[in-house]
């Protein structure tokens, strides 16, 4: 049987108490950390999709410019594309990449140990972290949900948005842009 949704999307609106909560949990202080603390800011700048962002190299990454690109051979839709960051994100990236003992041939996003780091491990870890934090529900994809709703509620349109987000199609942005009801009503 065919699993059917309900007619309403879930709305992924974390507020951004429950953002500091979750950071606040993870911190800086050991490699690990700082990697998660890294890539949770990351995604949520960029809205770059969790297994794009764990197949990033170092090469593919300018922090002066703040920007990263996602190759076409780990873009979902096999389509190259550019995303942007902040810049205290660039700065925690420059710091990542500075406390690395690898090379350029090692993920930015990796293991402790240098290894490749799985798109599901990352899920268990922030549900780890969101679990500490207080907190019932925590995704990597909710970063992604969450970078969709800021660029649309701070002015960004509905085609850069679909650009930015790696979409085909813009039918396939507005999944991501379920809005809660305050923002109808501020509209």
């Amino acid at each position: 049987f065919k699993y059917r949704r309900g007619e309403a999307p879930r709305v992924v609106d974390h507020p951004l108490e429950d953002i500091k909560k979750i950071l606040s949990v993870i911190g800086i202080d050991t490699f690990t950390r700082l990697r998660d603390t890294t890539l949770l800011l990351f995604s949520l700048d960029s809205g770059i999709r969790p297994s794009e962002a764990l197949g990033l190299f170092p090469a593919d990454i300018d922090s002066r410019l703040r920007r990263a690109a996602i190759r076409a051979a780990i873009a979902k839709a096999r389509q190259g594309r550019t995303v942007f960051f902040s810049q205290p994100t660039a700065d925690l990236l420059d710091r990542l990449l500075e406390v690395r003992p690898w090379d350029g041939s090692v993920p930015v996003f990796c293991t402790s140990s240098g290894d490749v780091w799985q798109t599901s491990r990352w899920t268990t870890q922030l549900r780890r972290y969101a679990i500490k934090a207080g907190l019932k529900r925590f995704s990597p994809y909710d970063l992604r949900h969450q970078f969709a709703l800021q660029a649309l509620r701070n002015g960004m349109d509905v085609f850069s948005l679909q650009r930015s987000m790696g979409h085909s199609t813009l039918s396939m942005t507005e999944k991501y842009l379920a809005l809660a009801d305050d923002d109808v009503q501020a509209a």
